[in-house]
């Protein structure tokens, strides 16, 4: 995490909050280092211990707003459980999902309390219901999504490639 911080240009002094999707080391596994080149910071996450004492643990059990325009599902019930953020842009709301271990369906329809879901990125880990996204406007697959080429192939215009550094305007 902290190399591709500096490889982005990243200043870590910037962050303030931190959202934790779940508790694999592929997702959680940078906490301790990042602690040490951040200030004080919120830390909002399911499992119930913070890596230092610079990070203010948040439980992100229930749906909360995080800041301007950023809230949390809340601890959602899973294969593995998860939460995923709520991001309103100017057109609606997109949806950022680490795995989606409750499932593609679920997380939309939790998040839909926010507003009109018009984007998903993240990992579609299991997920091959490809109607459920069909209204959607922007699709962007990232690690984890077993079905990258049917999701671009039935909706190319709709498909955006993910990848470290990857920014979206929304």
């Amino acid at each position: 995490m902290l190399g591709n911080i500096e490889k982005l240009g990243i200043d870590p002094g910037i962050i303030k909050k931190i959202a934790i999707s779940h508790e694999h080391g592929d997702h959680n596994g940078g906490l301790q280092a990042l602690a040490s080149v951040v200030g004080d910071v919120e830390l909002y996450r399911l499992a119930k211990q913070r890596p230092r004492e610079n990070m203010v643990l948040i439980s992100a059990d229930d749906s909360r707003k995080i800041t301007e325009a950023v809230y949390t599902t809340g601890r959602l019930k899973g294969s593995v459980d998860e939460q995923s953020l709520v991001l309103k842009g100017k057109k609606g709301c997109y949806v950022l999902v680490g795995c989606s271990h409750p499932g593609v369906e679920d997380i939309l329809n939790v998040a839909k309390k926010h507003g009109g879901i018009i984007g998903l990125i993240g990992g579609f880990h299991g997920f091959n219901n490809f109607n459920a996204v069909q209204d959607l406007d922007f699709i962007c697959p990232c690690h984890c999504t077993q079905h990258k080429r049917e999701i671009k192939e039935l909706y190319p215009q709709m498909y955006t490639d993910c990848g470290v550094g990857k920014v979206i305007e929304i």
